[in-house]
């Protein structure tokens, strides 16, 4: 009798299912954008054949029957997209039983930064502040952003949660070069195109300067212009006075040679 019983807890086809587990199994410990996860969901108890459906944010993502036992396997290629929360379902016609949450983050690499160069005009002169923003559209935070003037680095920051990262120069000659920017996550080194920045002089120096020389200019030439005004009347009131002591009283023809001069 007890023989018997025996044989009816073991293949008795209402024996109900225990908790299924779930299992992920990736290629390293960080998941990458591109790795293979598989998916592992298994009842320990229960009898076949078993159903399980696979789950992620409680949307299935499919199914798969174990005829005999051993669980069954649900393979992604990741993307992005694929982080998030994931369970699985295990059900022999004595009712569902739902596994615990197991989360995946994927990690995304850097793609390749965009510099941006932003000046208060549209050429850049000695003495502006230009911003340098480096960003990167896509890649998991934190990121670390380098910024190169013909190669040589400038200035390091990181950005804990995206939106890329800046920093201001205040521009001399000697800034005129070639520009880029990395970002870097960990998942692997991105660098940007280059951009040129040309710098050329304030031209406010060298036009004060020729608007006060003219100015002075125009003064001379009304000073002496004034100066000829008084001087040349003056002048001329001397010398008539001088010749009409010289001439004799009452003669006509020296009177006549002074209206001539």
């Amino acid at each position: 009798m007890a023989k018997f019983l025996n044989r009816l807890t073991i293949f008795s086809p209402s024996l109900p299912l225990s908790r299924p587990v779930l299992t992920l199994r990736a290629p390293r410990a960080q998941t990458v954008v591109g790795d293979v996860v598989g998916l592992h969901c298994e009842a320990r108890r229960g009898c076949p054949p078993i159903w399980y459906q696979f789950y992620h944010e409680d949307v299935t993502l499919g199914s798969s029957m174990a005829p005999s036992g051993g669980g069954a396997f649900f393979n992604i290629s990741l993307s992005a997209e694929h982080s998030g929360n994931y369970s699985c379902e295990a059900n022999n016609d004595l009712g569902p039983q739902r596994s615990e949450v197991v989360t995946l983050n994927v990690l995304v690499p850097v793609s390749r930064p965009v510099l941006t160069l932003r000046a208060p005009g549209a050429q850049a002169v000695v003495g502006d502040v230009v911003e340098l923003h480096c960003e990167a559209q896509r890649g998991s935070p934190p990121i670390q952003y380098r910024f190169y003037r013909n190669d040589v680095n400038l200035e390091s920051n990181s950005s804990l949660t995206g939106g890329g990262s800046s920093f201001n120069l205040s521009l001399t000659e000697e800034h005129s070069g070639n520009y880029s920017c990395e970002a870097n996550n960990g998942l692997g080194i991105q660098r940007s195109n280059t951009v040129t920045l040309s710098i050329t002089r304030s031209t406010s120096g060298p036009v004060a300067t020729g608007v006060t020389g003219g100015l002075l200019s125009v003064l001379g030439l009304a000073a002496a212009g004034l100066l000829f005004y008084y001087w040349l009347p003056r002048k001329a009131e001397k010398k008539g006075s001088h010749l009409s002591e010289a001439t004799p009283a009452g003669s006509g023809r020296a009177s006549y040679k002074l209206c001539s001069l």
